[in-house]
Formats: structure tokens, C-alpha cells, sequence
């Protein structure tokens, strides 16, 4: 859609365009497209009459290149399911499933309603992990091994059979 900003010294021509992109059921967000063109004039009225539009966006403001963002992420609680709800707690990084607890209740109540299964094997994981630098400026990183005799599977249909490590438990398979 054509939107005018303003760069500071002329009215410029935009093309904002804004897609919806689904995470999962219930779970979105918008990516906004702008698309600077050229500087239409440094009259608001005349450069209305040069784009062919009255639509002026504030957020352009100070802009002179073209960009892309998000805005914030939109989550209907009434489309998901509780097997969605919980999984989302235990694989994403929101500031509220980071809090002490909350996390291993979700986990907890997976393994109660059969959301996630116990598998017996051998699972191991090496990973480097940073300790700091030396005296001359190198990183000094040192392999940390994990290992268990168990491991959880989501009982849903999967992605793939990967093995991977998360706060201290090994999981079998993307959702």
C-alpha cells in the first residue's frame, strides 16, 4: 500500500506490506515489508498529490532505506490445544516459561497426560562451552559430554528422530 513518511527534510514514497506468517494453530505474527521509492517533496500537500494517497505513517519517520520488521507475536489461547499449550511452554524462549518451575510443571503434566513417553537406550551429547579468555584474548572453550540411559518422546506424529538436549533431559524428535 502507498504510505508517505517524512526523512527529516522531504515526504518520501513507501510501499508497506504486511503478511501473516503462522507459527502453529493459534500462534502468528505480522512481517512488515517497507519499500522506500523516492523523496516526493518538502510540502506535506504537495507530496499528497505526487503519491496519489493521503495515508502518512508516523512510524516512517527519520526512515530513508528500505526495511523489514515484526510486530509482536499473537497467540489465541482458544484455538490451541493443552498438548500445543504445554509444548510451546517447554520449546520457546518467552520470558514467562523462563521463570524457576515453570517449565518442569509443564514437563511434568506432559508426562502425566501421555503427552511425552520414557524411552530406555544410551543418549549422549558433546557440547563446547565458553569458560573466558586467556591472557591473550583467546576464547577458552572446554568440552562438556551429557549422557543418560533415558530419554522422552513427544507421542505425536514427528518431523524427524533427532536426539537433542534440553535443561537437563534428552527429547527424541521435532515438533
Amino acid at each position: 500500500m502507498k504510505t508517505i513518511g517524512f526523512a527529516g527534510t522531504f515526504y518520501t514514497l513507501w510501499d508497506v506490506q504486511s503478511e501473516r506468517v503462522d507459527v502453529q494453530v493459534g500462534a502468528w505474527y505480522e512481517k512488515v515489508t517497507c519499500t522506500y521509492y523516492k523523496n516526493l517533496s518538502k510540502n506535506l500537500d504537495e507530496a499528497i498529490i505526487k503519491a496519489g494517497t493521503n495515508n502518512v505513517d508516523e512510524t516512517l519517520m527519520g526512515k530513508r532505506r528500505s526495511f523489514e520488521y515484526k510486530k509482536p507475536l499473537v497467540i489465541e489461547p482458544k484455538i490451541m490445544t493443552d498438548c500445543e499449550k504445554l509444548f510451546r511452554i517447554l520449546l520457546v524462549n518467552d520470558n514467562a516459561h523462563l521463570v524457576d518451575g515453570v517449565r518442569q510443571d509443564a514437563f511434568n503434566r506432559c508426562v502425566e497426560l501421555g503427552y511425552v513417553l520414557e524411552v530406555k537406550g544410551d543418549f549422549s551429547e558433546e557440547e563446547w562451552v565458553f569458560k573466558g579468555y586467556d591472557e591473550e584474548g583467546r576464547a577458552i572453550q572446554e568440552l562438556v559430554k551429557y549422557s543418560s540411559d533415558v530419554a522422552y518422546k513427544f507421542n505425536h506424529s514427528l518431523r524427524s528422530e533427532d536426539v537433542w538436549y534440553s535443561e537437563n533431559k534428552f527429547f527424541i524428535g521435532i515438533i
